[in-house]
């Protein structure tokens, strides 16, 4: 294993994927480059390009079961950033997204809160629209970027282009589009949704009355 090509990248030949998923599976991937930027995951796929190789997609690898060594480049989305302007967010890819909720609830924007817990990054929660407890992440996404790895081309993909459903989305099907940063508009003022069966069964459980919940206490 040893480090190749563009100096600016750390990329890496037949490189252990073992820590980069929950289960420990100690397959390679022929290349692999942890990329935090537009700008280097831009010169990662361009690297993938001139070389005709496939390119796979990789968060915190919480949801991926490795079965062989992975041909070609690995991409691992370690985008950061958090900024925030009135009411909407936008949030780098490789953020964590629980930590991403508890970030929303510190910054007094509320929307998210049921949507804690869930593992993974903030720039696969629209792949999977994640949700929980009678809400959905595509109830709050504006837009997203995301780069065309057939192209190396920066696009962005407003709420309807992304075709949500339940727990589904185009991103699924479209292996070629990378992530970089997902757009939130959520809402100042404290609402709640307690509407949710089992989520007013454990607040009640806890002496909580779930139409005066907190969003920190849901």
């Amino acid at each position: 294993m040893h480090d190749l090509y563009f100096p600016m990248l750390d990329i890496k030949n037949n490189y252990s994927l073992k820590k980069h998923n929950s289960f420990l599976f100690s397959h390679k991937a022929q290349f692999f480059c942890e990329v935090h930027s537009k700008e280097e995951s831009h010169e990662f796929i361009d690297f993938c390009l001139k070389k005709s190789l496939p390119i796979s997609i990789l968060g915190e690898g919480t949801n991926v079961v490795f079965t062989k060594d992975i041909k070609g480049g690995v991409i691992k989305i370690s985008i950061p950033g958090k900024d925030l302007k009135e009411d909407e967010v936008i949030i780098g890819a490789g953020e964590n997204w629980h930590q991403t909720v508890l970030w929303t609830l510190e910054n007094s924007l509320y929307g998210l809160e049921n949507l804690t817990l869930i593992p993974g990054t903030s720039g696969a929660a629209p792949v999977q629209n994640i949700g929980a407890y009678g809400e959905e992440l595509s109830s709050k996404l504006i837009s997203l970027e995301a780069i065309n790895t057939k192209n190396n081309e920066l696009i962005s993909i407003n709420n309807t282009e992304c075709n949500f459903s339940y727990r589904d989305s185009r991103f699924k099907k479209d292996n070629d589009l990378l992530i970089t940063s997902i757009k939130l508009r959520l809402k100042k003022e404290i609402t709640t949704n307690t509407t949710y069966m089992s989520l007013s069964k454990f607040l009640i459980k806890d002496d909580i009355d779930p139409a005066k919940a907190t969003p920190n206490q849901v």
